[in-house]
């Protein structure tokens, strides 16, 4: 196994760690810059290069934080706060992570089980032990490949509060203790999940620990720590991390120094005060800063910050943890600093209070308990010198009653859980009312905090009636004129048209065209008037949710989540509350220099919605009101005068920034709508006048190659194409980000583009062309320049063709083909799909059984050519080009495209007669986009590492799905995880629209699962395809490929006139699988 301090330099390592931090990141709980974001990302492979050989040389150094004015109450007194939040630099959010996607395995698994707030992610599932039928808990790699950095909240907090409402039965039961005390199913099905597991991650809830005794009363307490992140002391986490990172005997590893030096450095955050002077900086109702250097503690807006806290007090966790195991009389469980001890006595409650804030003393000196936040309130003393006292003997307000534990009880979770796991879509118009009251109680009501976190209840209630508002939509049966009980007032506007008209036709056919048309025109009319009525009734529904929003806005303005809701209800609706929304932040009662991050916050929110709308408004697959909302929230935005919220931005450039990201989407959406609208069929019900007024004085926009890149790696529309044609001539070469632009579509790259990249091309060891820049892509022969040049021969002149192609010489060797007795795979497709463009069935030979033929004529000519050089040409080391995957290494017969009207058996001869040829080696072209394995992405694989063909039957299953798919075009993306995720999804869109038997979906399920590929990444070994069938090689996958072709062949029909048709057997148990069975951890 590598070294912990060489997994941790493996770039690939670092890939999986921009995953997580950016989709953290883009959640938006918290502002960033969208386009600095993708700008990172579309140079990511060059700047982790950097990064790594910056680290080796141990000259990296941590980059300055900023600190940004974030929103928090008043105080009781009034005065006016900020919350202390950083912007911290992308490069030190990723070495963060990719830090602890590699040692995150060795703490995690030492911190306890009643630590539930900010754990880190990991698949986790249950298994039947084959052998006695056990149900074994299986927990998955820390360093997996999901999004994910810490536990979704329905993994953390739902369990946090059962297994404390379970353990409240259990110590106060123990050994009397049964499963028929349990009322509620959700904790009923957690305490079997754990006793199926011997309580293994859940000790509280096995009756035999506790000291026994029955008791119908227990004593509780709740604490925080006061200032939890700025006063953690961070000489403790490097001390917690080196403690556990240890080998087997308990030494001390030999492979971390590299790491725990840099960790060191990296707990050192330096601070960029630019915009603040030094009073307001160590204001205590401010930032509150003694240094304004360098930050102490962790900062808020670190992604692994929670993490890191949780390190922090792992000593003082361990020493809790024996207290209890020790005593068996106490239980404890903490969500971040929130804690809950419940004891079976008052003595029992006291005695650990004092043992917890003696040790903290001990061990972590700097942390102490807030005495506003202990409940219940008053019954106790604190303070950090002298600790606990009881302050009235007579109180049992501690007293927690085990049949009604009021202040701990789950009602509000088990009312959450109710509603979390409703199917909206399924909602008759009563239960929307009835889940509707019961989500404005939940967001305005007060509750136990013991009960319920305050922020979780809003958050959770904000987004639900977000949710529930797009199920209040227009009566679509009173808009419809085909309705039943619309006829007569369509037959009456008809009429009235009718007798408008001077002159009808009197050639029958032509009266009767004339009067359809009429008809239609009076069904036009009726669908306008009656929809107009239909939407003032829909939003005066939504006005109440909006107002009430806006409410929970007003009275918790420090909640920024809550305004984040607020625009998603718009955006979902299309209600026009966005200015309401930005005028009320200037009127909340919270520090003025909040007001500049509220509406930052705010205008990024709004962009990115904007956008996501305009895409939206591209699908004519939306259904009309999906359109008709999102074309409203457009025009809501684009109203929108930035200028008159100047007073509340500020100067900081993070202010600016946000109002430029806003005012640029915003005229680049005018700029495409007009078009949109032309192509559309769904507008002509939409008031697109005002649009088309603004779009009018619009000025020239002229992108700048980050925005460029932005819009066109981050978003699909019509007019994507002509976007790309109408900017790439601008882009500027000598910036990185332009090659990550070209390489996104290379087959619309103009001639005279070509030749300032012919100009680009460095000469051989010119230092300009980094090994990992998307330079690479365009300078060599490879699959994206046999796309451009391919392109460019077919609509350019052949001397602009022959200038450039010269440049190229493999790629011209390969275009320019003599070979009368075969065509390229992408010609015998392009071919067949005009041939067969009128049919209205498949053509026999793009039938699933034909394109399977193509992969086993192809598998099997390759492993030919492995026995005769008696060598494996597909392991890392050979030099042997056949282990490249792409179209054009493989010809097909002019047989194969020649004949029409074939039958199945005429077909089968022709196919088993003209097999398909590997093309000369020496024109073989290699293209990464097949090779979806991170290790081998433009680079050289570690060899030795599991099975070489493993890489060749995943290029060939890419193969596949682009010939059943009937494209060879790819997703958008530069950063080679985002592109294998996006390639993913795009096979499984592929596996659902097309007509697939459940034995193919099922093998190209298997290679294209996640889960699998998290160790595929690394080992290479097997594709697991179920229990008994693994595929280690070619020769496995070639076999399946045979059973499941034989199979097809029994579903071979001849009709009338012998056409054939191939019937498609589908598995229902197959169909009515989760939608998420194929990307279960994307």
């Amino acid at each position: 196994m590598l070294r912990l301090e060489d997994q941790f330099l493996d770039k690939e390592n670092f890939f999986i760690a921009f995953k997580k931090i950016s989709f953290y990141i883009k959640q938006l709980n918290e502002w960033y810059d969208p386009l600095v974001l993708a700008e990172y990302e579309a140079t990511l492979p060059k700047r982790i290069a950097d990064i790594i050989d910056l680290i080796k040389k141990d000259q990296y150094t941590p980059k300055p934080i900023e600190p940004l004015p974030f929103p928090k109450k008043s105080s009781s007194t009034g005065e006016k706060r900020i919350r202390p939040y950083y912007n911290i630099s992308l490069d030190d959010q990723l070495i963060w992570m990719a830090i602890v996607n590699v040692i995150g395995k060795y703490v995690e698994d030492q911190m306890p089980d009643w630590s539930y707030g900010n754990r880190l992610y990991r698949p986790v599932w249950f298994e039947k032990n084959t052998h006695d039928e056990r149900i074994i808990f299986k927990k998955g790699s820390l360093k997996n490949t999901s999004k994910y950095v810490y536990r979704k909240w329905g993994q953390s907090w739902p369990l946090y509060k059962r297994h404390i409402a379970l353990t409240i039965k259990v110590l106060a039961k123990t050994t009397h203790f049964k499963t028929t005390d349990i009322h509620d199913e959700k904790e009923l099905s957690v305490y079997e999940q754990a006793a199926a597991t011997k309580f293994e991650s859940a000790k509280y809830l096995k009756k035999d620990y506790w000291k026994k005794g029955q008791y119908s009363k227990l004593s509780w307490v709740s604490l925080d720590f006061e200032k939890f992140f700025p006063t953690i002391n961070s000489f403790k986490i490097i001390e917690n991390i080196t403690a556990c990172l240890t080998k087997e005997n308990g030494s001390r590893r030999d492979d971390v120094n590299l790491i725990l030096k840099l960790i060191d450095k990296m707990l050192t955050f330096p601070l960029n005060t630019k915009g603040w002077n030094q009073q307001d900086l160590r204001d205590s109702n401010l930032f509150d800063l003694p240094n304004v250097q360098n930050y102490r503690g962790i900062p808020t807006g670190l992604v692994v910050g929670g993490f890191l806290a949780n390190v922090a007090v792992l000593d003082l966790d361990k020493a809790v943890d024996e207290f209890v195991n020790k005593n068996k009389n106490i239980a404890v469980f903490k969500y971040v600093d929130d804690h809950i001890v419940l004891a079976q006595s008052r003595e029992a409650l006291l005695t650990f209070l004092n043992f917890y804030n003696n040790n903290i003393s001990k061990l972590n000196a700097s942390l102490k308990f807030q005495p506003s936040k202990i409940e219940p309130a008053n019954f106790l003393s604190y303070d950090e010198n002298n600790g606990f006292a009881y302050t009235n003997e007579e109180d049992v307000s501690y007293e927690l009653d085990v049949e009604f534990p009021t202040p701990l009880m789950t009602n509000t979770l088990k009312k959450v859980s109710h509603i979390n796991n409703i199917d909206f879509n399924l909602l008759e118009k009563e239960d929307i009312d009835n889940i509707e009251i019961d989500l404005k109680h939940l967001l305005l009501a007060e509750f136990p905090k013991t009960e319920i976190r305050p922020d979780t209840k809003m958050s959770f209630a904000s987004s639900k009636l977000c949710r529930l508002a797009l199920e209040i939509k227009p009566d679509f049966s009173i808009i419809d004129p085909s309705y039943e009980n619309n006829k007569d007032a369509v037959e009456n506007l008809y009429k009235k048209l009718k007798e408008g008209q001077k002159r009808i036709p009197k050639d029958k056919k032509e009266e009767q065209e004339f009067k359809n048309k009429l008809k239609d025109k009076a069904g036009r009319h009726f669908i306008a008037n009656t929809l107009a009525l239909e939407i003032s009734k829909v939003r005066k529904k939504q006005e109440g949710i909006f107002n009430l929003l806006l409410k929970a806005l007003k009275e918790n303005p420090d909640k920024v989540k809550l305004w984040k809701k607020c625009i998603e209800f718009c955006f979902q609706t299309g209600y026009p509350g966005i200015n309401e929304i930005l005028n009320t932040i200037g009127k909340c009662s919270i520090h003025e220099r909040s007001f500049t991050y509220l509406i930052s916050y705010c205008f990024t929110n709004i962009q990115v919605n904007l956008e996501k709308s305009f895409f939206l408004l591209n699908d004519d697959q939306s259904l009309f009101w999906k359109t008709h909302c999102s074309y409203e929230f457009i025009r809501n935005s684009i109203d929108i005068n930035t200028k008159s919220f100047s007073s509340l931005s500020g100067k900081y450039p993070f202010s600016k920034q946000a109002r430029e990201n806003l005012n640029t989407s915003k005229k680049f959406v005018l700029e495409q709508l007009p078009e949109i609208f032309k192509l559309s069929t769904q507008t002509e019900f939409l008031n697109i006048k005002n649009v088309i007024r603004s779009r009018k004085a619009l000025k020239n926009k002229i992108y700048s190659t980050n925005q460029i890149w932005y819009y066109l790696s981050n978003y699909n529309w019509r007019l994507k194409d002509a976007f790309f044609s109408q900017t790439v001539n601008k882009v500027d070469l000598s910036d990185p980000l332009s090659w990550s632009i070209l390489s996104l579509f290379p087959h619309l790259i103009p001639y005279k583009k070509i030749t300032e990249i012919i100009d680009n091309i460095p000469a051989k060891g010119n230092k300009l062309l980094h090994p990992y820049s998307e330079m690479s892509n365009l300078i060599s022969s490879n699959g994206f320049t046999y796309d451009m040049l391919k392109s460019l021969k077919e609509k350019s002149n052949t001397r602009s063709y022959l200038k450039c192609v010269k440049h190229y010489p493999s790629i011209h060797k390969i275009l320019t083909r003599a070979d009368t007795k075969y065509i390229s795979m992408e010609q015998w497709l392009d071919k067949l799909l005009f041939e067969s463009r009128d049919l209205n069935w498949i053509d026999p030979r793009l039938t699933e059984w034909s394109l399977i033929e193509i992969i086993k004529q192809i598998s099997s000519s390759l492993l030919k050519v492995n026995r005769q050089v008696n060598k494996n040409i597909f392991s890392a080391v050979s030099k042997s080009n056949y282990k490249y995957v792409h179209p054009s290494n493989y010809l097909i017969p002019v047989e194969w495209g020649t004949q029409h009207h074939l039958n199945w058996a005429e077909w089968e001869k022709i196919v088993s007669k003209h097999k398909i040829k590997l093309a000369d080696k020496r024109h073989f072209i290699y293209d990464h986009r097949f090779y979806p394995i991170q290790s081998r992405w433009k680079s050289t694989i570690l060899p030795f590492m599991g099975s070489p063909e493993i890489p060749i039957v995943i290029g060939l299953s890419i193969l596949l799905i682009k010939l059943l798919s009937k494209t060879f075009t790819w997703p958008p993306a530069a950063n080679k995880i985002t592109f294998i995720d996006q390639l993913y999804s795009s096979a499984y869109i592929a596996l659902e629209n097309e007509p697939i038997s459940s034995d193919l979906r099922i093998l190209l399920n298997a290679i294209f699962s996640k889960t699998d590929f998290n160790d595929i990444f690394y080992q290479n070994e097997y594709i697991k395809v179920s229990d008994e069938i693994k595929i280690s090689g070619i020769n496995d996958y070639l076999s399946l490929l045979r059973k499941i072709q034989d199979k097809l062949k029994k579903s071979h029909w001849n009709v009338i006139d012998r056409e054939p048709r191939q019937l498609v057997y589908i598995n229902l148990d197959d169909l009515n699988k989760s939608s998420n069975f194929f990307f279960d951890t994307l």
